[in-house]
């Protein structure tokens, strides 16, 4: 079976990559196909690691319990960086006063996961 991992190094490494100029072309005006053209890169990315992360993370449960644990791995992640994210982003804007702030924060749990993702060991299992 083969690794996740690169897959999911590769996409989340050119997704981070793309998280400044993405926001930088919305705030700064840039031509409307560039912004366009940027998002529907990072979306391929998205689509592209969606797959392997998903996979990664339920071959590291056994049988016996890889939806529960799935669905615990993925509901604190999302509640945790997505569900807060309004707030935070409020907060951030409002003490930085700094229109990137949304961009530092997705670039702040980006790091995140790009940091988890490397010291992930794979479990690469035949069942």
């Amino acid at each position: 079976m083969p690794s996740r991992k690169p897959i999911l190094l590769g996409c989340s490494i050119a997704s981070f990559a793309l998280i400044w100029p993405i926001f930088a072309s919305i705030l700064y005006g840039l031509p409307l196909i560039v912004t366009i053209a940027l998002i529907a890169v990072d979306q391929v990315l998205a689509s592209i690691s969606a797959v392997a992360f998903f996979l990664l993370v339920l071959e590291a449960f056994p049988k016996q319990v890889r939806a529960s644990g799935m669905a615990l791995v993925y509901a604190i992640g999302v509640t945790l960086f997505g569900g807060f994210a309004q707030f935070n982003v409020t907060w951030l804007l409002k003490v930085t006063g700094e229109p990137m702030a949304p961009a530092w924060y997705m670039m702040f749990c980006s790091a995140v996961s790009l940091a988890a993702l490397l010291a992930w060991r794979e479990n690469v299992s035949d069942d």
